[in-house]
Protein backbone atom coordinates (compact mmCIF):
# COMPACT_ATOMS: atom_id res chain seq x y z
CA UNK A 1 0.00 0.00 0.00
CA UNK A 2 1.70 3.39 -1.00
CA UNK A 3 2.23 5.80 1.88
CA UNK A 4 -0.21 8.56 0.41
CA UNK A 5 -3.38 5.73 0.50
CA UNK A 6 -2.50 4.97 3.65
CA UNK A 7 -1.69 8.44 5.33
CA UNK A 8 -5.62 8.95 3.83
CA UNK A 9 -6.96 6.27 6.08
CA UNK A 10 -4.68 7.25 9.18
CA UNK A 11 -6.34 10.51 8.65
CA UNK A 12 -10.08 9.16 8.18
CA UNK A 13 -9.47 7.24 11.60
CA UNK A 14 -7.81 9.22 13.77
CA UNK A 15 -8.90 12.78 12.15
CA UNK A 16 -6.90 15.86 11.23
CA UNK A 17 -4.43 15.93 13.52
CA UNK A 18 -3.59 13.01 11.62
CA UNK A 19 -2.87 15.18 8.54
CA UNK A 20 -1.31 18.09 10.59
CA UNK A 21 1.57 15.12 11.47
CA UNK A 22 1.95 13.56 8.11
CA UNK A 23 2.78 16.93 7.23
CA UNK A 24 5.35 17.44 9.79
CA UNK A 25 6.56 13.89 9.38
CA UNK A 26 7.11 14.66 5.39
CA UNK A 27 9.21 17.97 6.42
CA UNK A 28 11.19 15.82 8.99
CA UNK A 29 12.01 13.02 6.56
CA UNK A 30 13.39 15.27 4.54
CA UNK A 31 16.42 16.16 6.56
CA UNK A 32 16.92 13.19 8.80
CA UNK A 33 17.42 9.78 8.38
CA UNK A 34 14.47 7.36 9.72
CA UNK A 35 16.14 6.54 13.29
CA UNK A 36 15.88 10.64 13.76
CA UNK A 37 12.33 10.59 12.61
CA UNK A 38 11.18 7.78 14.82
CA UNK A 39 13.31 9.95 18.14
CA UNK A 40 11.46 13.05 16.70
CA UNK A 41 8.47 11.73 16.20
CA UNK A 42 8.18 10.24 19.91
CA UNK A 43 9.25 13.93 21.69
CA UNK A 44 6.70 15.51 19.59
CA UNK A 45 4.00 12.88 21.20
CA UNK A 46 3.41 11.26 17.78
CA UNK A 47 4.62 8.02 18.23
CA UNK A 48 0.89 6.47 17.56
CA UNK A 49 1.12 8.00 13.46
CA UNK A 50 4.76 5.94 13.11
CA UNK A 51 2.89 2.63 14.47
CA UNK A 52 0.12 2.95 12.09
CA UNK A 53 2.50 3.83 9.56
CA UNK A 54 5.15 1.35 9.60
CA UNK A 55 3.62 -1.36 12.42
CA UNK A 56 3.65 -4.86 11.22
CA UNK A 57 0.40 -5.77 13.54
CA UNK A 58 -3.14 -5.20 12.64
CA UNK A 59 -3.93 -3.08 15.74
CA UNK A 60 -0.30 -1.58 15.22
CA UNK A 61 -2.24 -1.05 11.52
CA UNK A 62 -5.06 0.24 12.66
CA UNK A 63 -3.74 2.83 15.32
CA UNK A 64 -3.22 1.30 18.84
CA UNK A 65 -5.33 1.20 21.76
CA UNK A 66 -6.75 5.21 21.57
CA UNK A 67 -8.42 3.31 18.33
CA UNK A 68 -9.19 0.35 19.22
CA UNK A 69 -11.09 1.85 22.31
CA UNK A 70 -12.90 4.08 20.31
CA UNK A 71 -14.09 1.31 17.36
CA UNK A 72 -14.90 -0.77 20.59
CA UNK A 73 -16.95 1.95 22.30
CA UNK A 74 -18.69 2.81 19.16
CA UNK A 75 -19.65 -0.82 18.58
CA UNK A 76 -20.86 -1.66 21.82
CA UNK A 77 -23.09 1.12 22.42
CA UNK A 78 -24.54 0.11 19.11
CA UNK A 79 -25.37 -3.58 20.37
CA UNK A 80 -26.87 -2.30 23.77
CA UNK A 81 -29.02 0.37 21.76
CA UNK A 82 -29.99 -2.13 19.04
CA UNK A 83 -33.53 -3.15 18.66
CA UNK A 84 -32.93 -6.71 17.71
CA UNK A 85 -30.39 -7.91 20.40
CA UNK A 86 -30.09 -4.39 23.05
CA UNK A 87 -32.32 -7.17 25.51
CA UNK A 88 -29.20 -9.57 25.31
CA UNK A 89 -27.57 -6.73 27.43
CA UNK A 90 -30.19 -5.47 29.01
CA UNK A 91 -28.22 -6.89 32.77
CA UNK A 92 -24.84 -6.42 31.33
CA UNK A 93 -22.31 -3.60 32.40
CA UNK A 94 -21.89 -1.86 29.39
CA UNK A 95 -18.08 -0.87 30.51
CA UNK A 96 -17.49 -4.56 31.01
CA UNK A 97 -18.08 -5.85 28.12
CA UNK A 98 -16.16 -2.69 26.72
CA UNK A 99 -12.82 -3.94 28.30
CA UNK A 100 -14.03 -7.36 27.42
CA UNK A 101 -14.11 -6.82 23.96
CA UNK A 102 -11.38 -4.76 23.86
CA UNK A 103 -9.14 -7.38 25.33
CA UNK A 104 -10.40 -9.92 22.69
CA UNK A 105 -10.17 -7.70 19.83
CA UNK A 106 -6.73 -6.47 20.62
CA UNK A 107 -5.48 -10.15 21.41
CA UNK A 108 -6.85 -11.37 17.74
CA UNK A 109 -5.44 -8.31 16.08
CA UNK A 110 -1.99 -8.93 17.45
CA UNK A 111 -1.69 -6.74 20.22
CA UNK A 112 0.27 -8.10 23.46
CA UNK A 113 -2.42 -7.70 25.93
CA UNK A 114 -4.25 -10.78 28.04
CA UNK A 115 -7.81 -11.27 27.52
CA UNK A 116 -8.95 -11.85 31.38
CA UNK A 117 -12.76 -13.09 30.23
CA UNK A 118 -14.17 -16.66 30.29
CA UNK A 119 -13.59 -18.84 27.46
CA UNK A 120 -16.25 -17.33 24.48
CA UNK A 121 -18.57 -20.97 24.89
CA UNK A 122 -18.72 -20.39 28.18
CA UNK A 123 -19.50 -16.81 28.84
CA UNK A 124 -22.49 -17.05 25.89
CA UNK A 125 -23.92 -20.16 26.93
CA UNK A 126 -25.97 -19.03 29.52
CA UNK A 127 -27.73 -16.79 26.97
CA UNK A 128 -28.83 -18.63 24.12
CA UNK A 129 -27.74 -16.71 21.17
CA UNK A 130 -29.62 -18.42 17.99
CA UNK A 131 -27.76 -17.62 14.77
CA UNK A 132 -29.96 -14.57 13.79
CA UNK A 133 -28.37 -12.92 16.87
CA UNK A 134 -25.78 -13.61 16.07
CA UNK A 135 -25.91 -12.48 12.24
CA UNK A 136 -27.08 -9.36 13.94
CA UNK A 137 -23.79 -8.78 15.97
CA UNK A 138 -21.33 -9.17 13.21
CA UNK A 139 -23.86 -6.88 11.11
CA UNK A 140 -23.51 -3.84 13.40
CA UNK A 141 -19.72 -4.93 14.05
CA UNK A 142 -18.94 -4.81 9.85
CA UNK A 143 -21.09 -1.35 10.03
CA UNK A 144 -19.15 0.25 12.89
CA UNK A 145 -15.46 -0.95 11.36
CA UNK A 146 -16.82 0.87 8.11
CA UNK A 147 -18.36 3.78 9.85
CA UNK A 148 -14.76 4.36 11.72
CA UNK A 149 -12.67 4.02 8.66
CA UNK A 150 -10.75 1.08 9.45
CA UNK A 151 -8.65 -0.51 7.26
CA UNK A 152 -9.09 -3.10 4.67
CA UNK A 153 -6.93 -5.38 6.14
CA UNK A 154 -8.07 -5.23 9.63
CA UNK A 155 -11.69 -5.00 8.55
CA UNK A 156 -11.76 -8.20 6.66
CA UNK A 157 -9.43 -10.12 9.41
CA UNK A 158 -12.17 -8.78 12.07
CA UNK A 159 -15.12 -10.50 10.49
CA UNK A 160 -13.28 -13.41 9.31
CA UNK A 161 -12.39 -14.11 12.88
CA UNK A 162 -15.98 -13.45 14.21
CA UNK A 163 -17.50 -15.61 11.64
CA UNK A 164 -15.09 -18.46 13.16
CA UNK A 165 -16.24 -18.21 16.22
CA UNK A 166 -19.64 -18.85 15.15
CA UNK A 167 -20.06 -22.52 16.71
CA UNK A 168 -18.52 -21.36 20.12
CA UNK A 169 -21.84 -18.58 20.79
CA UNK A 170 -24.20 -20.05 19.11
CA UNK A 171 -26.40 -21.91 21.53
CA UNK A 172 -26.29 -25.67 21.71
CA UNK A 173 -30.35 -26.13 22.72
CA UNK A 174 -31.31 -25.81 19.04
CA UNK A 175 -32.95 -22.84 19.55
CA UNK A 176 -31.17 -21.10 16.29
CA UNK A 177 -33.91 -19.94 14.12
CA UNK A 178 -32.47 -22.24 11.09
CA UNK A 179 -35.23 -24.39 9.46
CA UNK A 180 -35.48 -27.82 10.87
CA UNK A 181 -33.87 -30.71 9.10
CA UNK A 182 -35.66 -32.74 6.76
CA UNK A 183 -36.46 -35.60 8.73
CA UNK A 184 -38.18 -33.25 11.38
CA UNK A 185 -40.61 -32.36 9.13
CA UNK A 186 -44.01 -33.57 9.46
CA UNK A 187 -45.40 -35.23 5.66
CA UNK A 188 -47.20 -32.84 4.14
CA UNK A 189 -51.10 -34.43 4.66
CA UNK A 190 -52.11 -36.86 1.82
CA UNK A 191 -48.35 -36.85 0.87
CA UNK A 192 -47.93 -40.33 3.21
CA UNK A 193 -45.34 -41.30 5.36
CA UNK A 194 -41.56 -41.07 3.71
CA UNK A 195 -39.90 -44.23 3.44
Amino acid sequence: MDRTRRTREVEQLHGNRAMDVACAVAVACAVVDRGERVAAARRVGIDYFFRTMFGTTLFEQLGGEWALRRIVSRFVDRMFDDVMIGFMFRTARREHIKEMEYEFAARHLGAPVHYSGRPLGEAHAPHLVNAGQFDRRTKLLADTLDEMGVPSPVREHWIRHTLALRNQILSKSGNDCAPPAPEDVAPEPGKGARS
